[in-house]
């Protein structure tokens, strides 16, 4: 159903621009994507029955980050089988967590597939006296906790929230609080966007300038931090998204013209072909419908003022998020208007920018 959508909104839109001959092309592009996604899906409903089988092990993982929630309940995630998982252990011992993180450890646990299909592991036990020292030293990792450490131990109210404004994680955002932000309408701000991605250039950019580095080495500098930025956000669809388009942006000579939905589609293809079910993630759903639409209307935009585009963009967004939160969420918040309003230009211009510097 949706496939033949997409294909008579195509066929429209090509009769419109009198190239019908591209009808044939879409329809194929359409067919492949469906067969590539089909696939995919197939591939992970099979490893999911595979480790329904054998849901038990005991064996050698990586401790890629551990915390404690509780006098005896522990939560982190680690890497088994080339494939990183979260993982839950209850366990009285009183674990030096420096022996365990960012080791090689024996693990005992199952499996556990939840009605999302999404895997988690239950752990038994770590033996301690077994781990070793890892020959895999990832440093975005090592400084992801050590900032993570760092904004735990200072003291600061709701780390939880910090961690997921810099990196876009939310799985240590605590439900109630969660479902509050729901309920106004700014859930999609818990993700890293576009706005995010534009600070952190000009962060990076304008110093630079100041410098006065040639431009290519600037541009350089840029695409290697924000590449490393990914893998910080453990490669979130809306960050990907917002640093592919980026990236094109910077490398795209000026001779070149570009639209800024063309730079979308790069980025959607792209990310497509290499994981075709993130297209089922919350974030991507969100970050490539409201680009979408907010591009789409580019051109009126352009002729209104800054206030008014505001205005526009913020009442454009809201509009695209219900097609996206109306089936997930159940709820249609246009108190998220105002909310949005408010706290967009609040979390990109003032509270982001300076989570970053902390």
């Amino acid at each position: 159903m949706l496939s033949t959508f997409l294909f008579i909104l195509l066929l429209y839109i090509t009769y419109r621009k009198n190239k019908i001959v591209y009808a044939p092309i879409s329809l194929f592009l359409i067919i492949f994507s469906s067969w590539y996604l089909h696939y995919s899906q197939q591939a992970i409903f099979n490893y999911i029955n595979y480790i329904e089988r054998n849901s038990q092990f005991n064996e050698r993982a990586q401790v890629i980050q551990i915390q404690r929630q509780g006098s005896d309940t522990y939560k982190g995630r680690l890497s088994l089988k080339n494939e990183i998982y979260p993982f839950f252990l209850t366990d009285k011992k009183n674990f030096d967590l420096k022996k365990i993180e960012s080791r090689n450890c024996i693990v005992k646990g199952q499996f556990k597939v939840n009605e999302n299909k999404f895997v988690t592991l239950k752990l038994q036990s770590i033996v301690v006296q077994s781990c070793l020292e890892s020959n895999r030293s990832n440093l975005i990792e090592k400084h992801k906790q050590f900032i993570m450490n760092r904004i735990y131990d200072s003291g600061i109210k709701f780390p939880d929230r910090i961690m997921a404004l810099i990196t876009g994680d939310v799985k240590e955002i605590n439900e109630q609080f969660k479902e509050r932000v729901k309920e106004i309408g700014i859930y999609h701000l818990l993700a890293v966007s576009g706005s995010h991605i534009a600070a952190i250039v000009f962060l990076i950019y304008q110093p630079l300038k100041r410098l006065n580095l040639p431009l290519f080495v600037i541009k350089g500098i840029t695409i290697i931090v924000l590449t490393l930025y990914a893998q910080y956000t453990n490669y979130a669809p809306s960050a990907v998204r917002a640093i592919i388009m980026t990236t094109l942006v910077l490398l795209i000579t000026k001779q070149i013209k570009i639209k800024g939905i063309q730079l979308l589609a790069f980025a959607f293809i792209i990310m497509f072909i290499l994981n075709p079910l993130v297209v089922y993630d919350i974030g991507f759903q969100f970050s490539f419908i409201i680009s979408f639409f907010i591009m789409l209307l580019f051109p009126f935009l352009q002729q209104l003022s800054k206030l008014q585009s505001l205005f526009i963009i913020t009442f454009i967004a809201q509009l695209a998020s219900f097609i996206v939160a109306i089936p997930n969420f159940h709820q249609l918040q246009w108190v998220g208007f105002l909310s949005n309003l408010i706290f967009v230009p609040y979390y990109s211009i003032i509270l982001f920018p300076l989570s970053i510097l902390f």
